[in-house]
């Protein structure tokens, strides 16, 4: 009987384990990740927006916890998220930005359709309002709210502005370029590891904004901070300070005979020619069939 009764317990505290593994393997399944799925399309067309960014915040928060641009579809995923209260906000250049609330909670996965409109065609939304009275922006946005955006579009912009450097993304740009001004496209896409489409998309909003301006400079567009005084100086190659030591030497030179000189094709120096000329630095004077080039500021890049 004793013997029994010490199986009966060893059979006992077994299931007693077994139970626990069981609760603490449950749990662990249960504590999944949530994820925020979306589709992003424009109200004018219907068609799906490609390129859109996506960036998620915890909700309170100003430091982005994701950033996604939408792919060839109009989709868009952010998983790895745990439960709480998310702000979604979706821009595209040319079209009104959208932000949303979303309460996640353990596991969920959330899909948001989020249409977009266009700035141009606000005023059509608004006479959409009065003769028909459908809905202008999309299923949960009444058309009142589209009107009272066109009618502060002056003050929208301005607000619009103030937070553009509030981007993580778009602030980092901006603070590059005022560290290194002059840096070139290439030069800041590879200093700071983004990809092609993220670096146009926000130097082009930092640009139209007047944060930023820009300069080419040959093959190469440069980029400054506005408002400041900056040294944007012409770089020269080495073949355009040949050409400029050439003319310096021969005032009323040809191209034909800076080649000669230089050994390089006519085709050559008409290039660098142009871009001398469109900088300031060579005045080219027609004579004929043949042109004579003379230097400007004493051939001296200038701001």
């Amino acid at each position: 009987m004793e013997s029994e009764a010490r199986g009966y317990r060893a059979l006992l505290i077994a299931f007693i384990i077994l139970l626990l593994l069981c609760l603490v393997i449950s749990g662990s399944v249960a504590a999944q990740d949530s994820s925020i799925t979306g589709h992003v399309w424009s109200t004018s067309t219907g068609d799906p927006i490609v390129g859109a960014e996506v960036t998620i915040y915890l909700r309170g928060d100003t430091t982005p916890l994701a950033i996604r641009s939408t792919d060839l579809n109009g989709y868009f995923e952010v998983s790895g998220l745990s439960s709480g209260t998310y702000e979604v906000e979706v821009e595209m250049d040319g079209y009104f930005s959208r932000s949303s609330l979303v309460q996640l909670e353990e596991g969920q996965t959330y899909s948001l359709s989020v249409c977009l409109t266009p700035r141009t065609q606000a005023d059509e939304g608004a006479m959409a309002f009065g003769g028909s009275g459908f809905f202008f922006l999309c299923t949960q946005t009444l058309v009142l709210i589209a009107i009272v955006l066109v009618i502060s579009s002056v003050m929208y912009s301005k607000i619009k502005r103030e937070n553009l450097l509030k981007h993580a993304v778009r602030k980092r740009i901006y603070d590059h370029i005022e560290q290194n001004p002059g840096k070139h496209y290439r030069a800041i896409l590879t200093d700071l590891d983004l990809q092609i489409g993220v670096l146009s998309y926000h130097i082009n909003r930092l640009e139209k904004a007047q944060y930023i301006k820009s300069r080419q400079d040959g093959m190469f567009r440069r980029f400054y901070i506005s408002g400041k005084k900056t040294d944007m100086r012409f770089l020269l190659s080495e073949i355009q300070e040949s050409i400029l030591n050439v003319i310096r030497e021969n005032k009323g030179i040809s191209q034909s005979k800076i080649a000669e000189k230089i050994g390089v094709s006519r085709k050559v120096v008409n290039y660098h020619i142009n871009i001398l000329d469109q900088a300031g630095l060579v005045l080219v004077e027609s004579q004929g069939r043949e042109s004579a080039c003379y230097l400007r500021n004493g051939g001296n890049p200038v701001a």
